[in-house]
C-alpha cells in the first residue's frame, strides 16, 4: 500500500492538502522531498485545478527522471550521483540498510554485472523494487536512439563519458532523521575499486551475480 500512495504522489503535478485538527509540521516537507516538481494547493481548489488545460501526462516516473535530464530532488534529500558501477554482491549486502535509514529511495543505476542494463530502483517502507528500464545508449545500436525521447538523448549526449558513455548513478533518498554521511559511506563502498574497475567488462560480467536473470 505504502508504494501504490508514494507513486501516486510522485506522478502528481498538484497535491492537494486537506487542513488537519492536528497538523503535522513535517508533512509539507516531506511532500516537497517526494514530489519537488509538485504544486501544494489547498483542497478548496480542486475542482479549478482538476480542469486546467495545461496538464502533462507524458512525464516519466520519478525513478527515471534524472535519466531524462529532468529535476529528480529537492533540499532535503540526499543525491548520491556516480559515473562507475556498483558491484553487484556488495549493492545486495547494503539494501536492509539503506532500507532502514530513509522514507523513499528512487533512481537508477548500473550494476557492473550487467553493463548493458539501465535498472530503475525504488525502495519504500519495508521493501525494494528493481527492474530494467532498457538499455544504455551506450550499448544500443545507433538507430534504437530514434526510439528513446529527445529529453533523455539531450541529457545523454550532454554527460556523454569517454569510456562510460551515458551508464550512470543517480539515486534519491528521502529521510527524516538519518545519518546522511553514514548512508552515502554504505554506496560509495559498493563502487567498482579502481582495481575491479580495471579488470573491464569481461571482468565484471564474471562477478557472483545475486541480481542474475532478475531484468
Amino acid at each position: 500500500m505504502a508504494g501504490v500512495i508514494l507513486r501516486q504522489l510522485e506522478f502528481s503535478d498538484v497535491v492537494l492538502v486537506a487542513p488537519a485538527q492536528t497538523p503535522d509540521v513535517r508533512l509539507p516537507s516531506l511532500v516537497t522531498a517526494l514530489a519537488p516538481w509538485a504544486e501544494l494547493r489547498p483542497v478548496q481548489e480542486a475542482a479549478a485545478i482538476l480542469h486546467r488545460p495545461d496538464r502533462d501526462l507524458d512525464l516519466p516516473s520519478a525513478a527515471l527522471r534524472g535519466l531524462e535530464g529532468l529535476p529528480a530532488a529537492a533540499d532535503g534529500t540526499m543525491v548520491f550521483a556516480a559515473r562507475r558501477p556498483f558491484h553487484p554482491g556488495r549493492f545486495d549486502a547494503v539494501l536492509p540498510r539503506l532500507i532502514e535509514r530513509t522514507v523513499r529511495g528512487r533512481g537508477h543505476l548500473w550494476l557492473a554485472s550487467q553493463p548493458d542494463t539501465v535498472v530503475a530502483y525504488e525502495s519504500h517502507g519495508c521493501g525494494v523494487s528493481m527492474g530494467a528500464a532498457g538499455l544504455w545508449l551506450v550499448s544500443a545500436e545507433p538507430s534504437d536512439w530514434d526510439d528513446v525521447s529527445p529529453n533523455r538523448r539531450t541529457a545523454a549526449s550532454l554527460g556523454w563519458d569517454d569510456y562510460f558513455g551515458d551508464r550512470g548513478i543517480e539515486l534519491v533518498f528521502v529521510d527524516l532523521d538519518g545519518d546522511r554521511t553514514d548512508l552515502r559511506g554504505l554506496l560509495t563502498e559498493c563502487l567498482l575499486t579502481d582495481a575491479e574497475l580495471a579488470l573491464g567488462e569481461d571482468g565484471w560480467t564474471a562477478f557472483p551475480d545475486p541480481f542474475a536473470g532478475c531484468f
